[in-house]
């Protein structure tokens, strides 16, 4: 089956005239950096999320690195993360000379286990980072029980979860502080871009500081800081997306429901947590444990040549040659298998029915078809 039409990518950002009208405003203005555009930007997710302090900087990951540098993070500090991610969270604490420890994800939601964070928890241990697998939320009720009881910082990864809710609560507003990624393929985006989301303004002023050189807000040098600063053209993108949001996260919810609709018997689908509701910034499936990559990846490149994006899921990042070092015999059955079975279907705002369902029967078509060859 093939159609003569343009590629259903993977994702797509829903960005047009508004924005092209915004970016004009901001270049005619001649203020480019630190300016009304990113006050006004943090303050709509401010809002948005019900968080008292919003810092706007140039990616998630800028922001992960920036929240872990203001706690103090560093030498000999261990940080708790799911073993199912991409690994930025990792790499920043590897950055600190903090050691990142692993643990392994539930099965249903692909969210970190609870359990496993008690089992990990050491004299060292710092921080707990609970990520919104995919946009489904985390277990927040036992593990803001298990970081008040042992002493230890939660932090949200909120990266991919803004307009997610868990028990009636919005994600990332969760833990001392949480981050935020305007990446492309997140629910709205800024082109590059990061946020991070506290209640505690003394942890907010640090941030601040860092992401500009370590300037204080009395003009001085008060520590050794960095550029992270978001321009004034990426917060006039997000202020315009935000004006999207409830139709964007609308018509993925309308699209995960095609596809669990029409592809349940043949793939297993993230779950969400109990009293969770989910972004579903990406739609993940895995295949059955026994096909594996090799059938994995053909799917992938068979459904390229029907001008339909897939991906890998995400990583078992313990097993990425730069964090390899730091799992010794852990098991991590749950993410491996998500590395090896777990596909990223096409979502995004640029969709309609007809797309959702020429993937489906496609997807259906290809994996029959590979099923009898294996």
């Amino acid at each position: 089956m093939q159609r003569d039409e343009k590629w259903i990518k993977l994702a797509a950002p829903l960005v047009g005239l508004e924005e092209l009208n915004a970016l004009k405003e901001v270049l005619e203005s001649g203020r480019l950096v630190r300016g009304e555009k990113t006050k006004i930007f943090e303050y709509e997710i401010s809002k948005f999320v019900g968080i008292k302090n919003s810092i706007a900087l140039n990616s998630g990951t800028s922001a992960l690195f920036a929240l872990f540098k203001a706690i103090g993070l560093s030498s000999g500090d261990e940080v708790i993360l799911p073993a199912l991610t991409f690994p930025a969270a990792a790499e920043c604490a590897v950055l600190l000379g903090a050691k990142p420890v692993f643990v392994d994800v539930s099965p249903e939601t692909l969210n970190i286990d609870p359990t496993g964070v008690v089992r990990a928890l050491s004299e060292r241990t710092r921080v707990i980072v609970a990520i919104d697998q995919f946009g489904v939320p985390a277990d927040y009720e036992p593990l803001l029980e298990i970081a008040q009881k042992n002493g230890v910082i939660l932090i949200e990864d909120a990266a991919c979860s803004l307009g997610a809710f868990y028990k009636g609560k919005p994600c990332g507003s969760f833990g001392k502080a949480s981050i935020l990624s305007f990446h492309p393929r997140k629910i709205i985006t800024t082109g590059e871009g990061g946020m991070v989301l506290t209640d505690d303004d003394e942890l907010a002023q640090k941030i601040d500081s860092l992401r500009n050189h370590g300037i204080g807000r009395n003009g001085d040098f008060e520590d050794a800081g960095l550029n992270l600063r978001m321009s004034e053209i990426h917060s006039a993108i997000g202020i315009c997306q935000m004006r999207k949001i409830h139709e964007i996260l609308k018509r993925r919810k309308e699209i995960k429901s095609i596809y669990e609709k029409k592809l349940s018997g043949f793939v297993k689908f993230q779950k969400e947590v109990e009293g969770g509701q989910s972004s579903w910034q990406t739609i993940v499936v895995m295949l059955d444990a026994k096909l594996g990559s090799r059938v994995r990846d053909s799917i992938i490149s068979t459904m390229a040549q029907r001008k339909i994006e897939l991906q890998v899921a995400s990583f078992s990042a313990g097993r990425l040659k730069p964090y390899r070092r730091f799992c010794g015999g852990e098991k991590l059955e749950v993410s491996d298998y998500v590395h090896e079975c777990g596909l990223a279907l096409p979502a995004h705002s640029l969709m309609d029915e007809e797309d959702a369902e020429f993937v489906c029967k496609s997807f259906i078509e290809v994996l029959s078809k590979l099923q009898k060859e294996a």
